[in-house]
């Protein structure tokens, strides 16, 4: 339908109605589009093929490149954009071509938490503990007007749990298991949310949380 030439590296991207593109950067280099590299920014929002807004600066690092990449990072609710910042555990709101934060999620598992501000050796001891499995962070999140939807990883395990905005009460969903043989994770995908119904699917293989629980929290017809 329509080409747009920018010479970026990006792991996710959002176009609006009005034909504006946000970039999720991430920790990747883009010293082609930043004359002040290796100072540069995760988040930037084009319009054809001009940067009009960027946001979230840091310096950049070739250490960086030990993150996981990020999927999935932006999320609509109510028409409100969000951006998800995983492995910081924060999201923020981007309204009007302006950003603010909005969540930042902690476990008590971790003593320190990532940060593009923390000193290198502070985040070098936790990708090591990430490398490790020894570290929770956010791999998911979904908002409705009731209820906040996350996942996270605990060592070899993803929890899915949901947050009741009214008391801030935690509900933990069930915890799914790894494929120990082939490192492959045997859960379920958040991908969207109506209202207050959630659209997911799990494996099948997880006996750990059934299809039954999804169904009655959630109200949702299962497709098999």
């Amino acid at each position: 339908m329509k080409k747009i030439n920018l010479p970026i590296i990006a792991s996710d991207f959002y176009i609006d109605k009005k034909d504006t593109i946000y970039f999720d950067l991430g920790r990747f280099p883009n010293q082609t589009i930043f004359k002040e590299f290796p100072k540069q920014y995760r988040l930037i929002r084009t319009v054809k093929d001009k940067i009009i807004d960027k946001y979230l600066p840091y310096e950049y690092d070739d250490y960086y490149l030990r993150i996981p990449i990020a999927r999935n990072s932006f999320f609509v609710s109510q028409d409100t954009l969000n951006l998800i910042d995983y492995l910081n555990q924060e999201t923020y709101n981007v309204v009007n071509g302006n950003i603010s934060g909005k969540y930042k999620f902690t476990f008590t598992t971790n003593k320190e938490t990532f940060n593009y501000n923390n000193s290198k050796t502070l985040n070098n001891s936790i990708f090591e503990k990430i490398r490790k499995n020894n570290y929770t962070s956010l791999s998911s999140y979904l908002e409705s007007d009731n209820y906040i939807f996350i996942s996270y990883n605990i060592e070899k395990f993803v929890m899915y749990s949901y947050i009741e905005k009214k008391d801030l009460k935690v509900n933990n969903l069930g915890i799914f298991y790894f494929d120990d043989f082939n490192n492959i994770p045997l859960g379920g995908h958040l991908i969207s949310i109506n209202n207050n119904e959630l659209i997911a699917f799990m494996e099948p293989l997880s006996p750990s949380f059934g299809c039954m629980s999804w169904r009655e929290l959630f109200h949702s017809n299962r497709a098999d």
